[in-house]
């Protein structure tokens, strides 16, 4: 795994934050580093936009096949 330049203190859960002001345009990489608990079975991941709904809902489940 890569190792960003730019780490930082991990956040607290859940964290919010914005993104820059021309979005997520193509070429633009949205990455996104954490570990779940060891008896977690899942956890998501919200992007919305500034009127509240759900533009991207990123959810994986580690019990399903």
């Amino acid at each position: 795994m890569r190792e960003s330049k730019n780490a930082q203190a991990p956040k607290p859960v859940p964290y919010e934050s914005g993104i820059a002001a021309d979005g997520l345009v193509p070429g633009k990489t949205l990455v996104v580093y954490g570990t779940p608990e060891k008896k977690a079975k899942k956890f998501n991941i919200n992007l919305l936009k500034k009127n509240g709904d759900i533009a991207l809902h990123f959810n994986p489940r580690f019990d399903e096949k």
